[in-house]
């Protein structure tokens, strides 16, 4: 055959082929699966540890079962002619022929009790993650109430500053009085929550009681001891600009 043919012969040969992509995105990711330990599932109670141990020792046996198959090195194993699956027999990996036995270790394990762990696994994760989003949510509220009583406080020390810019002005006085009405109102709601709550925390006992549990119990008193005196604050301050704005004031 000539250069030309040859040439032509690999054209062709280059214009009949196709280029198939393997989609990217069929490939089954593991990102969304859950591991599961040896130590977490011996965790999970007596039936899920017995199974945790069946899965670190493999049981010598006989007869139909789940088998773990040690090919020696080398070699693969031997497939049936109807393609139907393997049997014990290891071929060569270079000659393919007969040159040794696979070793066939039973294992004991059923796998209703790996089907149960892995649902067991998956329900523990669910509370978690609802646990974790309540967490969030509280410190979420807890926050926002004492920016709010913060904030209420500072917009108090404002309208307080800028008062003698604005002494003479009928509407400044009268938006502001509005608004530490409302405040004051706020403060009282916040007082009593935080009455309530000290209350119901220092009055708690337990039957057993530890350094540590005593120590967590005072910080979180500490914490709405100080909230409630910001709210005493809040009120007292409110109450006072309240009066302050009232038409009447710069009568008398």
């Amino acid at each position: 055959m000539g250069d030309e043919a040859k040439k032509n012969e690999m054209t062709r040969a280059i214009t009949e082929m196709e280029f198939a992509l393997e989609p990217v995105e069929d490939r089954k990711s593991i990102t969304g699966y859950t591991k599961i330990s040896l130590d977490k599932m011996m965790g999970m109670g007596a039936g899920f540890g017995l199974m945790a141990d069946s899965i670190m020792k493999c049981m010598p046996g006989g007869g139909s079962g789940i088998y773990k198959v040690s090919v020696p090195k080398g070699m693969h194993l031997a497939k049936r002619k109807d393609g139907s699956g393997y049997i014990g027999g290891s071929l060569d990996d270079m000659t393919n022929k007969v040159s040794g036995q696979a070793t066939l270790n039973k294992v004991s394990l059923d796998p209703t009790m790996v089907c149960m762990a892995a649902m067991m696994a998956s329900v523990n994760k669910r509370l978690d993650s609802i646990e974790e989003a309540q967490k969030e949510m509280m410190d979420y509220l807890k926050q926002k109430d004492k920016s709010e009583v913060r904030g209420n406080i500072k917009f108090l020390a404002d309208i307080m500053n800028n008062y003698k810019y604005n002494w003479d002005s009928e509407r400044y006085k009268d938006s502001n009085h509005v608004k530490a009405l409302d405040i004051k109102q706020d403060s009282e709601s916040k007082i009593d929550f935080y009455r309530n709550i000290i209350m119901d925390k220092a009055s708690k006992k337990s039957f057993i009681q530890t350094d540590q549990s005593v120590r967590k119990q005072v910080e979180v008193l500490k914490e709405n001891f100080r909230e409630y005196k910001l709210s005493l604050y809040m009120f007292a301050f409110s109450s006072w600009q309240s009066w302050k704005y009232v038409s009447a004031f710069g009568e008398n």
